[in-house]
């Protein structure tokens, strides 16, 4: 929105609280939100190919020997929690 990310000495409510304000300046100046805010829907997202099939695996499997190793892990913290 041509405005710097942060703020020397800015807070992360601070940065909140200007991004809020320059939206809504934003959408008081041109009518209409900006482009960031807006959804796709469902229709739209399928035809321009913005949104990632959501039956596709977003994580790779580990090892045998990593699960192993977390469950070693598991088995040993989890009764002393």
């Amino acid at each position: 929105m041509g405005h710097p990310i942060c703020l020397f000495g800015e807070d992360a409510g601070d940065r909140r609280e200007r991004l809020r304000s320059k939206v809504v300046e934003y959408c008081i100046e041109k009518g209409e939100p900006p482009t960031f805010l807006m959804r796709i829907s469902g229709s739209e997202a399928g035809k321009n190919g913005d949104v990632k099939n959501q039956q596709e695996i977003f994580y790779t499997e580990g090892e045998e020997g990593l699960k192993e190793a977390r469950l070693i892990i598991a088995k040993y913290s989890l009764p002393r929690a």
